[in-house]
């Protein structure tokens, strides 16, 4: 009994293939045709580049579940096409390279022994490595690699609140402007919980230090000199529209000058613990390298002169 199924064949003339690279980007023909003597090996076949063929099952999982008829059309027309540009370079490179250049051996035997031993360190590292750095190691490492930790940007120690002067008692704000440029506790105090009730939106975590171009993101500060507007501006207020602009500069560092710890901190802890693992490494490599010696598991043949 005859039957009839679409099959996409791609027709590759393998000596005629420099030639169609620089004329065209794909020779592939599509053929509908019936045959009741067909290859049961090239049954599901969806595309062929000479010998190499391409089997519907491959194309499982292609096509996530939901996706529209033409989106799904689209991704499988993609992969096939990109399926066959890369069977035509690599039957390219195949008939055109030589026996000693297609024989990638010890590159893949090095490839296998570095992921070999990358595994293995991974492993080993994930279960020795002591990740805790206490605040007193931090501190001590900052104090004694200052010159490691220089600015690279201007860093400030800011408070703002942004307010609504359409939605706010104008009594209200001349208290909002006390609060926030006073050093007092109960100041403080009153400046956070009146944050929350009024403040569209506001920033309040005064120990913190955070780059000069972090604060631009969060209130609209326009300068052409960022050092001299620090040096200028311990306050200041900015208007917009129906919001004013709240912002007190409680303390700020210039750029080239040493970083504060408590900027650094994350960053010391790092370093830290990146030292530990380096040195574990080194000492299990050492400590590998010694009982092999011990236990005479190598030799190293001189050369007899």
């Amino acid at each position: 009994m005859f039957t009839r199924r679409r099959v996409l064949v791609i027709d590759i003339i393998m000596n005629t293939l420099s030639f169609a690279f620089k004329t065209l980007p794909v020779f592939f023909f599509v053929l509908v045709f019936m045959s009741c003597k067909q290859d049961n090996s090239t049954e599901s076949a969806v595309a062929r580049v000479g010998e190499k063929y391409l089997y519907a099952e491959e194309l499982d999982g292609l096509v996530l579940p939901g996706t529209s008829k033409e989106d799904s059309l689209l991704i499988i027309d993609n992969f096939l096409n990109n399926w066959v540009k890369q069977q035509i370079m690599v039957q390219l490179a195949e008939n055109n390279l030589s026996p000693d250049e297609k024989d990638f051996t010890k590159q893949m035997n090095d490839y296998r022994n570095s992921l070999l031993i990358y595994k293995y360190e991974s492993s080993y590292i994930s279960q020795k490595l002591d990740t805790i750095v206490s605040d007193k190691e931090i501190e001590e490492y900052y104090n004694t690699h200052q010159k490691e930790f220089e600015l690279k940007n201007n860093i400030v120690r800011a408070v703002f609140l942004k307010i609504n002067t359409d939605s706010v008692d104008r009594k209200v704000l001349p208290k909002l402007k006390k609060y926030i440029r006073s050093d007092s506790p109960r100041d403080r105090d009153s400046l956070d919980a009146n944050a929350f009730r009024l403040a569209s939106d506001f920033y309040l975590e005064s120990e913190k230090w955070i780059t000069f171009e972090n604060l631009q993101n969060l209130v609209p500060v326009t300068t052409y000199n960022q050092e001299s507007f620090l040096s200028g501006n311990s306050y200041f207020e900015i208007t917009d529209r129906s919001w004013v602009y709240l912002i007190r500069i409680l303390e700020y560092k210039i750029k080239e000058t040493i970083s504060p710890l408590n900027f650094e901190y994350n960053n010391v802890r790092d370093i830290i613990v990146k030292k530990r693992k380096l040195e574990l490494l080194e000492k299990l490599r050492n400590d590998v390298f010694q009982k092999a010696l011990r236990d005479k598991n190598f030799e190293i043949f001189n050369e007899k002169r």
